[in-house]
């Protein structure tokens, strides 16, 4: 069936074949295309780099002047260069740095609202940051009235502490 089709579009299944041998230039490029296609699912280029290397074999086998051995040279060496290039990207696209904060580490360093008063350390108030209520209490012995704007410098189970000033102006004193 698929003979007769292909017949009737003026050419042969052996034509076809031809065409995406590994020697064909079309098969490379195919294969180059996918593999870039397949690397948008991740962010660590490999894929990309071995779907540029595909690419540019392919280019190479347009030529007509390599086998299939120099081709499958080609794509190693191509793709290895451009592996070896596109790593550093890759690590800075990928890579945490560490300094991220999550969860209710996350809030240290954050402002809230005084939405009940802090009376000290040892009489605590509520706080809204963000839209949530926390149990706060004040570092040291100051008063925090409601409607004061607060900085978290320390979180103690559901407990935020909080300080009047941001924890860049305590580390200093």
């Amino acid at each position: 069936m698929l003979d007769n089709l292909l017949e009737s579009l003026g050419t042969s299944l052996e034509s076809v074949g031809a065409m995406l041998s590994m020697e064909g230039g079309y098969f490379w490029v195919l294969l180059g295309l996918v593999l870039v296609i397949l690397e948008s699912f991740g962010a660590a280029l490999a894929l990309a780099s071995l779907g540029v290397g595909a690419i540019l074999t392919g280019l190479v086998a347009f030529c007509g002047l390599l086998n299939l051995y120099g081709l499958l040279v080609v794509f190693a060496v191509v793709s290895l260069i451009l592996f070896a290039v596109s790593r550093p990207l890759a690590n800075k696209l990928t890579a945490s740095n560490g300094s991220t904060e999550t969860n209710v580490r996350g809030l240290i360093g954050r402002t809230a609202l005084v939405v009940r008063d802090v009376a000290g350390p040892h009489r605590p108030g509520y706080v809204k940051v963000d839209g949530d209520e926390w149990r706060a209490v004040s570092v040291g012995d100051v008063a925090l009235g409601t409607g004061a704007t607060v900085y978290i410098t320390d979180v103690q189970g559901a407990t935020l502490s909080v300080d009047t000033k941001p924890l860049e102006q305590e580390d200093t004193k």
